[in-house]
């Protein structure tokens, strides 16, 4: 994000952020009414937490919400913390947005491609960034639905999963199959259902090119195994 606290009228605030190139990005704009109330945070004063928005203005900041009528606009307060209803030829400050790079999985244990020989596992799908937790589910039905998947047939039907649990605020997140895992090849799904806690989707669905491999022989550790 970029503020700015010089005062702009709502159609000046409008093409500002829209012309903008700082940092070498020109796909900046002004930000909507929630994601301005989002950052407001009452234990600071002004109401934005100054650890991350250093030196902001007390005051109204433009949004890019209209009302019903064209002549206001919504504003954000960062002195009240509450959103304001302006007159749009009136100038307030300026803080321009772009979106955030897109959340993606950075890790699945088992790994793509690897061999395990008991059915009682914790997998985990692990993120690159903290999730919207609302939008991580499994499905313990056997039908394709959650925004995490995990299949055997290429993703006809789905292993029943449940135990969903994150332990790390939402950037990991572990299951077990509900009845075990049948011998065969497995392969983890995540749709772009899945949003981090800004509201971005996965860009691309992620799913392993191989899958791990299950079977319920028994290792007995000495290059043998009993089935």
């Amino acid at each position: 994000e970029r503020n700015d606290t010089e005062s702009k009228e709502y159609s000046a605030a409008l093409s500002y952020c829209y012309d903008n190139t700082h940092a070498g990005y020109n796909d900046w704009r002004l930000p909507t009414k929630e994601e301005l109330l989002a950052i407001i945070d009452t234990d600071f004063s002004p109401k934005i937490d100054s650890n991350y928005f250093p030196n902001t203005y007390n005051g109204d900041f433009w949004t890019s919400d209209t009302t019903g009528n064209s002549n206001y606009g919504w504003t954000v307060n960062f002195a009240s913390g509450n959103p304001e209803q302006k007159q749009t030829y009136y100038s307030y400050s300026v803080r321009c947005v772009r979106k955030a790079a897109s959340p993606y999985v950075s890790q699945t244990s088992p790994v793509d491609e690897a061999y395990s020989f008991t059915d009682e596992i914790d997998i985990t799908v692990t993120f690159s960034t903290e999730m919207d937790t609302s939008t991580i589910n499994v499905s313990e039905t056997g039908q394709c639905t959650g925004s995490i998947q995990l299949s055997s047939d290429g993703f006809s039907t789905c292993t029943p999963l449940a135990n969903l649990f994150s332990a790390d605020g939402g950037k990991t997140f572990s299951f077990a199959p509900k009845d075990g895992l049948v011998t065969g090849n497995h392969k983890i799904k995540v749709t772009t259902a899945a949003q981090d806690q800004s509201g971005n989707s996965l860009s691309l669905v992620y799913q392993h090119d191989m899958g791990f491999q299950y079977s319920d022989y028994t290792n007995n550790n000495d290059d043998t195994i009993t089935d």
